[in-house]
């Protein structure tokens, strides 16, 4: 039997697709996400229709909701952030607050119930603006 699978950030763009390749290999999956974006991308959690598939809303943010959503859960793939080069660039104690303490409570989580493997994503945000396209990963990254 395959680990159940909790996936912050899992009504996101990368996130709704590891939700839906994870289910395909048939590892029971928990997708946690903020509510309004969970209820933005309704359409798709109906389409997976999948009896392993755990949908819960809350904040990495709220550290009750976090405790909740953990139930179970033995990996923890982090991918919940603020993102957006204006956006994080415009709003950067919120983009650290949900970056820096968000991901530092979605690691507390997984001590406090024994979560055996944890990976946290990062994404071309590291890079700012791109000098260049592609981007590649020996880019510079901007701070």
């Amino acid at each position: 039997m395959n680990p159940t699978v909790l996936v912050t950030g899992g009504a996101g763009f990368i996130g709704r697709e590891t939700v839906r390749k994870l289910l395909s290999n048939d590892y029971p999956v928990i997708a946690y996400d903020l509510t309004e974006q969970i209820a933005r991308h309704q359409d798709f959690f109906e389409t997976l229709d999948s009896p392993r598939l755990t949908v819960k809303a809350g904040s990495i943010l709220d550290r009750t909701s976090l405790r909740s959503a953990f139930q179970g859960a033995q990996v923890v793939l982090h991918l919940a952030a603020m993102l957006g080069v204006r956006r994080t660039e415009d709003n950067q104690l919120a983009c650290l607050e949900s970056n820096i303490n968000g991901t530092d409570y979605v690691l507390d989580a997984c001590v406090s119930h024994d979560v055996q493997k944890v990976v946290v994503a990062s994404s071309s945000e590291v890079y700012g603006e791109p000098t260049q396209n592609p981007v590649s990963e020996s880019d510079e990254t901007k701070g």
